[in-house]
């Protein structure tokens, strides 16, 4: 799938937006418990995202049961995806952990290689980003 039917699918890939809405007040809890289970994953591997040119945590919050993260991509390690889909147990399983790659972070530079989106239950893939991945492993 190319970049653009990536960001087509992804609307209905991820759980509907009432599945968080029904958790209330407590989704902002929920959801901050998943920023630091990421931040347990991915801060060890390479580093704090806070003034990285590694990687960062999108930390606004929407509601959506989206985690958001951008990698450079001589930091994208494949075995995150895994790492990362573990999280999404228990209170996290509805979540979706959306990972963007592209070649730096550097504001100037906004060509994305590719994205992947995590579920507990699956993953959406562009094509570019498998082709990158292939020259990982």
């Amino acid at each position: 799938m190319t970049d653009a039917e990536f960001w087509e699918a992804l609307d209905g890939f991820t759980s509907p937006r009432q599945v968080f809405d029904a958790q209330g007040q407590a989704h902002a809890d929920i959801d901050f418990r998943l920023v630091e289970l990421i931040d347990g994953v991915v801060a060890p591997a390479i580093g704090d995202w806070e003034r990285s040119q590694r990687w960062w945590h999108q930390m606004d919050f929407y509601g959506d049961g989206i985690r958001s993260l951008i990698f450079a991509a001589a930091d994208f390690q494949p075995g995150f995806v895994p790492a990362l889909q573990r999280l999404l147990v228990g209170e996290h399983a509805d979540f979706c952990i959306l990972c963007q790659v592209m070649p730096s972070l550097d504001a100037r530079n906004g060509s994305r290689i590719g994205s992947i989106a995590i579920r507990s239950n699956g993953l959406l893939i562009s094509y570019p980003l498998v082709e990158f991945l292939r020259g990982q492993v």
